[in-house]
């Protein structure tokens, strides 16, 4: 939730209708937008989808078990509701949704202190830290994600993701080439980066829930503009499909 205050009067901004993808043009409501686009930034999350990614909504919500599985009864239902509030109705527009996955990501990723986790529990597909009668923890996942939803993106600590292309990363492809990854697609090679993947049953299934870890190496061995999944950077770069196809066979 965001609080401004303007002549003496309280405003927030709580509605699925001021939370949206574009910035809105009442004044007040305008400050709030900014203020919640910097702070996603601050947090290492990208506010729009990257234009060459043309999924929709649904197709981003079924490509994220996390976010798919959102809802239920207690504090769980409460979690749903709350992040529509703070990233827009991500079961419409495509952008929001593709903020609630980096979201998800991020309170996997880090505490609240911003310090980076190392666990078994990241990249389970779940939200870990509800009771059995679905409160939230205090310093769990589902912590952190009450208290998103409380106070929006000011309550994230560690950046997520750096705005940066593994393609042009050099020690990135050093290491690479050294394993025998060819970083470019050979001469003559016209296929586009989908062509790649669906001729590659490797890759094409890093989408599978039964991957998540497989997907999560790739992740973070090249990182990439900020997103929370690598299909997303796989099927706009045919070069990185064919790097990462060439990575998983091995």
């Amino acid at each position: 939730m965001i609080f401004l205050v303007t002549n003496g009067r309280i405003k927030t901004m709580t509605s699925v209708s001021k939370i949206t993808t574009e910035k809105p043009k009442d004044p007040v409501d305008a400050k709030a937008w900014e203020q919640a686009v910097q702070q996603s930034r601050d947090a290492g999350i990208q506010w729009e989808l990257p234009s060459d990614d043309k999924r929709s909504a649904q197709e981003i919500i079924d490509d994220n078990p996390l976010l798919k599985s959102l809802g239920g009864r207690g504090d769980r239902g409460e979690a749903k509701q709350n992040l529509i509030a703070q990233v827009g109705d991500y079961t419409k527009d495509s952008s929001a949704a593709f903020r609630a996955v980096q979201l998800l990501e991020h309170i996997e990723t880090f505490d609240a202190n911003g310090n980076r986790l190392a666990s078994n529990d990241i990249g389970n597909n779940r939200i870990d830290g509800y009771t059995s009668s679905s409160d939230a923890k205090h310093g769990s996942e589902a912590g952190r994600l009450k208290d998103f939803g409380k106070f929006g993106f000011s309550s994230l600590k560690g950046k997520l993701h750096e705005v940066r292309s593994p393609a042009d990363d050099p020690a990135i492809r050093e290491q690479a080439e050294k394993l025998g990854i060819q970083w470019e697609r050979p001469k003559g090679d016209e296929r586009d980066a989908q062509a790649i993947i669906d001729t590659d049953p490797l890759l094409k299934n890093l989408g599978n829930r039964t991957c998540s870890r497989s997907r999560s190496a790739i992740s973070s061995a090249m990182p990439t503009q900020p997103i929370a999944r690598p299909r997303c950077w796989l099927t706009s770069n045919s070069s990185m499909a064919t790097a990462c196809g060439l990575s998983v066979a091995m």
